[in-house]
């Protein structure tokens, strides 16, 4: 299966371009999360989600849920912990030293992730801390066979 990576940061793009190396089973293109994506497959989201407003969040999932494969993600959530805390933390000095290039920072709540994807999927949520201090989790979503999944 092809694999394209989508970001908004030229820079990751070119250097992700670079790494691949001529690869033709890898793309990797400049784009927005928030367009329909224009392919079919599956869809991992890997720290995408926190940059974005609640409704943006909404418009993201569902454009992988259109998709029509299965959803990985992996993001922090705000739960209000010490690991979300400490994540924030984190997140706010990659912008202040210019890794990140982010105008917003706003972590969904599990709860958001789920009700936007309107109980279409079954899902598995694991901790992926470990022994980090940041409150990162892996969500999977595989589509339910009778189009309603189990809770």
């Amino acid at each position: 299966m092809p694999i394209v990576g989508i970001d908004h940061d030229r820079r990751k793009i070119e250097i992700a371009r670079r790494v691949a190396n001529g690869d033709q089973s890898v793309s990797f293109e400049i784009g927005d999360a928030r367009h329909r994506m224009q392919f079919h497959g599956n869809v991992v989201l890997l720290d995408v989600l926190h940059y974005f407003n609640d409704a943006d969040q909404s418009v993201i999932l569902r454009n992988a849920a259109a998709a029509g494969g299965m959803i990985i993600i992996r993001d922090g959530i705000r739960d209000g912990s010490l690991r979300y805390r400490l994540t924030y933390a984190q997140e706010m000095l990659s912008r202040v030293g210019g890794w990140l290039k982010a105008e917003l920072l706003h972590f969904p709540t599990r709860e958001s992730i789920e009700t936007s994807l309107n109980g279409d999927f079954r899902e598995e949520v694991t901790p992926m801390f470990g022994r980090t201090p940041f409150n990162n989790y892996l969500f999977v979503f595989r589509r339910a066979a009778s189009g309603t999944a189990n809770a």
